[in-house]
């Protein structure tokens, strides 16, 4: 929110067992925590393991909850004083008519382009960050919008549509994309575009 914080001071969770293995050249941090997330040197350099969600939840006006990455890169491997950058860009679909939405599905329209799933990042300290989806990423994303199993109930108007936010790696969608929405009663709806669609962090 606009009165939201730009800054925190983290401390270290000595409960959680730490990875071993070769130094780091730099520290590395990444947000939201995830037990699945690691960090190796690697080709002289230090490479984050992620997971981009291939399922995230419906947030009003913005991304939901554990959707949107940061990654942060230190100067040195004991650097505690840690710029987060984004590793997402987004994507706002607005919709209106008088049904509730269940979910969302969102491909490109050839449905070939990776958009979550496993990836690696390379953060810097004074750079964007890197990612490159692996082999066996998604070409797909759903948002869940089940609420409970109310739904999310569309505006009625192009004037109160409805914003749907997805947090995406950078793409370029060069054919489109397609959204499949299916609501509360059971109805699938698709749409697509021709145009192309660039998701820049």
């Amino acid at each position: 929110g606009d009165d939201g914080l730009s800054n925190v001071e983290l401390t270290k969770d000595n409960e959680k067992v730490g990875t071993t293995g070769h130094v780091l050249l730099k520290s590395q941090a990444v947000y939201p925590y995830n037990d699945n997330i690691t960090v190796v040197y690697e080709d002289n350099i230090d490479k984050i393991n992620l997971t981009y969600p291939v399922t995230q939840k419906y947030g009003v006006n913005s991304f939901g909850k554990d959707a949107n990455i940061m990654v942060a890169a230190g100067t040195h491997n004991s650097d505690d004083n840690l710029y987060f950058r984004n590793a997402c860009g987004y994507l706002v679909i607005k919709l209106y008519g008088s049904t509730k939405v269940k979910s969302i599905t969102l491909s490109s329209v050839n449905g070939i382009d990776k958009i979550a799933g496993p990836a690696v990042v390379v953060a810097s300290s004074d750079a964007a960050p890197v990612v490159t989806l692996a082999d066996e990423a998604s070409t797909a994303v759903t948002l869940d919008c089940s609420n409970g199993g109310e739904g999310v109930q569309l505006g009625e108007d192009k004037e109160h549509a409805t914003e749907f936010w997805f947090a995406l790696p950078p793409v370029s969608f060069t054919d489109g994309i397609k959204i499949t929405v299916n609501d509360v009663n059971g109805n699938t709806y698709t749409k697509q575009t021709s145009n192309q669609v660039n998701i820049v962090r």
